[in-house]
């Protein structure tokens, strides 16, 4: 959505907006996408304009996406709190991370998807360490940014939005095999619903491989009883 907004500069009006995206002024799929990038701190809307913000800004900007892709998940209240509250510690189970996302209101019919989306964005932004198991904020090398003004603002070439993905799901089922998924899309171009929804099932689909690789050491091996005296055990064979 940023990148088409800003073919019509850092402050289009919101007709303009709609209009790049090709979608109506009051339709539910364009407010659900600038609520969207609104949560995130990408865009301001306001007298019928739609300021790109300074964090937005550096979306756009290739050497600067990455800080900017972190900063951004950090502009979710609930993902704050919830960083806060553990930051660089480890984090507790799924149901723990349940329990903590009710305690900062949640509503409790909402927490599982929560947690995954959380999770998963995370993992997105590189708040989520490489153990999946804790939440740090990442280190990036300075880049100077100098303050602009309206005369001197530089050419930013459009780009993806900062969830813009191209890494691919790995699946790892240990001795029954792998699955690997291709990924080429930009999250925030989807709608919000469907955006978590998406997110939540990749999370499931990771879910599910880590419970396989956990149980399938445990599973009971199934072996032919020892032959006796009266010729039993073995193979049976059909008459």
């Amino acid at each position: 959505m940023l990148e088409k907004a800003y073919q019509h500069g850092r402050s289009p009006s919101i007709t303009q907006v709609s209009a790049a995206l090709d979608q109506s002024l009051k339709s539910g799929a364009f407010r659900t996408r600038m609520a969207a990038a609104a949560h995130f701190g990408l865009v301001d809307a306001a007298r019928g304009r739609v300021q790109i913000t300074d964090l937005g800004m550096r979306v756009l900007d290739d050497d600067l996406r990455p800080a900017a892709l972190a900063e951004a998940w950090m502009q979710v209240p609930v993902f704050k709190a919830l960083f806060d509250r553990f930051d660089g510690n480890r984090l507790p189970p799924s149901s723990g991370v349940e329990a903590e996302l009710k305690i900062l209101g949640v509503p409790a019919k909402n927490v599982a998807l929560a947690r995954r989306v959380l999770i998963s964005s995370a993992e997105t932004a590189g708040i989520l360490n490489a153990a999946r198991d804790r939440l740090v904020e990442p280190t990036f090398r300075p880049t100077p940014t100098p303050s602009l003004s309206a005369e001197d603002e530089p050419v930013h070439s459009p780009a993806r939005s900062r969830f813009a993905d191209t890494a691919p799901v790995e699946l790892d089922f240990g001795d029954a095999g792998r699955i690997e998924l291709a990924v080429d899309i930009d999250w925030l171009a989807l709608q919000q619903d469907v955006f978590i929804a998406l997110r939540a099932t990749i999370e499931k689909l990771k879910e599910l491989a880590a419970t396989e690789r956990r149980t399938a050491g445990a599973a009971p091996t199934l072996e032919a009883p020892a032959d006796d005296d009266t010729g039993g055990g073995g193979a049976v064979e059909r008459a």
